[in-house]
């Protein structure tokens, strides 16, 4: 693919597919990474997990599968490759194969080596455990390292001590990293658990929503409940979790389970309540608006912008619209939000109550913020599944909110449910299908089509023409 013309991109989706898809690249990619192993290991098969395309490279996770030498036992190891997608990239300079920063030769097993910079290919490789930003990461990977932070845990529900299974779920270097934990001998009160891994403001929001939930739960009689921090490891900037109890609501949709409709109605109904009580609540939350959401979206849009260039451009009228509209219509006061209000992060237990997870992006908004969101993540699922009663799950969802019978009398959710529902589009994307541009086209009309309505209702005219 790397040609002689130094600073021509390769930006187009074909060769995107390519890299990702095809026999050559994935032949080389496996000879570096066999390269890297311990004398006597043996590379098994490696499955691409997910893939980003940014700033004219690509990002590509994947799991691999080692077998030990002389007969010992496979592992199963997380990693990540980026290629600078620049024709010429290639050089005649020698492999980088840094050391392992750090990591004790019993945790980087099977491989020698957990960096590698291969510039004849214009390829990085990041090998689990390894993170030069969190330089503690590979301590999660130490016999009995969940034991003992549980172990410091207060309060008398912690999870007992005990030996789990690790299974690392994201490992994404430089930003953040999710890891499983599943018990392997059963005890009493023993349960699964995650640890996030990552910097920031992320876990001061998520610990003050939870604060303010718990409180407003106790008082209003809410059945709506956050998955609480079993404990913060700080030097590690590691959060532990327990399993929420139940399912996720995006599960129940994909099964098309009987009961899904009265259950958004329910969901609806609690989170009326939810902002309705907390609104002027001194939460500490940071405020967050409409201007957020639109440029989480913006940024999504010029990621992808030199594949899909007539795509953007139809997002970019879009998203003026938008943003004409924002400033004609009046929001509400702002309350306590989730501020990442989807269906996945909403699980629902056997009892009928729901239990919110990943609260990191929790901010002080319109309500607006989650109801949109919430809608625009319906929209998606339904489509991707192709599953039927799109208008009656919203509805449902609505009429418990308040808002059934007249779906564009809040027009402000509405208009964040269009801005999201492009961002979603945008963020998921999977670059190995082959259809994957085309298929970005139909979810852009629904946005459209809902920004069309909203001009009209809002006195701006007639139909968009992006």
């Amino acid at each position: 693919m790397l040609a002689d013309q130094p600073q021509k991109r390769i930006v187009d989706p074909d060769s995107v597919r390519h890299l990702l898809c095809s026999r050559p690249p994935r032949e080389a990619l496996r000879a570096e990474l066999a390269a890297l192993l311990e004398d006597g290991a043996r590379l098994g098969s490696c499955r691409l997990k997910r893939s980003k395309f940014s700033s004219g490279s690509i990002e590509a996770s994947y799991d691999v599968m080692i077998q030990g030498g002389n007969g010992g036992p496979s592992t199963v190891r997380a990693l990540q490759v980026t290629w600078e997608l620049v024709e010429g990239a290639g050089r005649t300079s020698p492999v980088v194969r840094p050391v392992a920063g750090g990591v004790p030769p019993e945790v980087r097993w099977p491989f020698r080596i957990l960096e590698a910079d291969v510039p004849p290919r214009a390829m990085r490789i990041q090998i689990s455990p390894f993170d030069a930003k969190y330089s503690r990461l590979w301590r999660l990977f130490e016999p009995g390292y969940l034991d003992d932070a549980l172990g410091a845990s207060p309060g008398p529900d912690r999870p007992a001590a005990g030996r789990h299974r690790l299974t690392v779920l994201r490992y994404s270097p430089g930003r953040r990293h999710l890891i499983r934990f599943d018990p392997t001998v059963a005890h009493d009160g023993k349960g699964v658990i995650f640890a996030k891994v990552r910097k920031g403001k992320h876990e001061v929001q998520s610990l003050r929503f939870a604060q303010e939930l718990a409180a407003l739960a106790r008082e209003a009689g809410l059945r709506l409940q956050v998955v609480q921090r079993l404990v913060r490891l700080p030097e590690d900037a590691v959060d532990l979790y327990p399993k929420a109890e139940g399912e996720p609501f995006d599960h129940l949709l994909r099964r098309r389970d009987p009961a899904t409709f009265e259950l958004l109605h329910q969901l609806g109904s609690q989170m009326r309540r939810l902002h309705g009580a907390a609104r002027g609540s001194a939460s500490g939350l940071l405020p967050q608006g409409f201007e957020d959401e639109w440029w989480a979206t913006a940024v999504e849009n010029e990621r992808l912008r030199p594949l899909i260039p007539a795509a953007a451009r139809r997002v970019d009228g879009l998203l003026s619209m938008a943003r004409d509209l924002d400033a004609r219509l009046v929001p509400e006061p702002p309350t306590m939000c989730h501020g990442d209000f989807k269906t996945e992060h909403v699980w629902v237990g056997s009892e009928g109550g729901f239990r919110l997870i990943d609260c990191d992006s929790a901010a002080l908004g319109e309500p607006a913020k989650d109801l949109g969101k919430f809608l625009a993540d319906l929209q998606w699922w339904h489509a991707e599944c192709g599953l039927p009663g799109l208008p009656e799950a919203q509805g449902a969802f609505l009429d418990g909110y308040g808002l059934g019978g007249q779906p564009w009398a809040a027009l402000r959710v509405r208009l964040y449910e269009a801005v999201v529902l492009l961002r979603v589009t945008l963020r998921r994307v999977r670059l190995v299908d082959e259809d994957w541009v085309s298929g970005l086209e139909p979810m852009i009309d629904r946005a459209q089509a809902m920004i069309d309505r909203l001009r009209g209702l809002s006195g701006f005219g007639g139909p968009s023409a992006v």
